[in-house]
């Protein structure tokens, strides 16, 4: 019998008309705040109200049936459709007896167990047959890390551009977060350290509107920080992410790139593994990795 891997992402509406929809689920099915309708709103219309992460992230799981006959795709959202819940009762009625889940985020950290992988679990009940086997970040599969040195590689020139690693802060001290915090700062230096980089920093990027305590230094911190004499170029490469959805697009490319321009300095990002060929295999290796 067929096993089947689930991909979980965080979702996103597909149009205006979802866009209070989404943000109701985002709340914990209360009215969302208007200032966080307005911030969204602002956001997805710069994108004719749709991000490109849900088309993606179907062109995946449509590659991966390909790719792995004995396997079925499923794909499952926290905030959007079909959620994870559904998925979960979908993957119940088929019956298997193994189950990959697989979180589309690189690196190891906390919030994807108590966000993903443990909510899953916990839709999936007490089904006693039922052999599920979880991915947490995907930075030891090196398929994912010659993506990045290919991805920088291709954009950057030389000592004139400064490289900036991003990941996606967490409303969370590092202490608390050691694994993802470390993680991040490895890869990011191996990577340029493969390449002979030695103008690079690493940041966090798309802080929260509420709570305190997100993981530093933001993207903003090093821009301020940095001399922009010495630099022609700002290349960011977003190794905390792994599809283009609005985070990147909007609050990296858009606001940040901004700023970068605004100092008088070009501004170029690495592309992400989104759907490609090489975003498949990195997926059957975690697989692979855990079976």
């Amino acid at each position: 019998m067929k096993s089947a891997i689930v991909l979980l992402g965080y979702g996103s509406p597909d149009s205006r008309d979802h866009i209070i929809e989404y943000l109701r689920d985002v709340y914990g099915g209360r009215e969302p705040p208007q200032r966080a309708v307005e911030e969204t709103m602002n956001k997805y219309a710069a994108f004719g109200y749709k991000s490109p992460s849900t088309e993606i992230l179907y062109s995946l799981r449509d590659k991966l049936e390909k790719s792995l006959p004995e396997h079925d795709i499923y794909l499952g959202f926290k905030h959007w459709k079909p959620s994870m819940r559904d998925t979960a009762s979908a993957v119940i009625q088929k019956g298997y007896s193994d189950i990959y889940l697989v979180p589309l985020f690189p690196i190891r950290n906390k919030s994807i167990l108590k966000s993903y992988n443990i909510p899953f679990m916990e839709f999936l009940g007490n089904n006693s047959g039922v052999n599920a086997k979880m991915i947490n970040g995907m930075e030891e599969i090196p398929d994912l890390f010659n993506h990045w040195v290919q991805s920088l590689g291709s954009i950057y020139r030389d000592s004139g551009d400064m490289v900036i690693f991003t990941a996606h802060s967490l409303p969370y001290k590092v202490s608390e977060e050691k694994e993802y915090y470390s993680g991040f700062v490895s890869m990011a230096a191996r990577i340029a350290e493969s390449l002979g980089i030695t103008h690079w920093t690493y940041a966090f990027q798309s802080k929260g509107a509420y709570g305190s305590g997100w993981l530093e230094p933001s993207v903003q911190l090093r821009l301020e920080e940095l001399k922009t004499e010495h630099f022609r170029r700002v290349l960011t490469v977003p190794i905390g992410f792994y599809y283009d959805h609005l985070e990147v697009l909007y609050d990296l490319d858009t606001i940040f790139g901004n700023s970068v321009r605004e100092r008088g300095l070009e501004y170029v990002r690495a592309q992400l593994p989104n759907d490609s060929d090489k975003s498949v295999n990195i997926i059957k290796k975690g697989v692979e990795m855990v079976k």
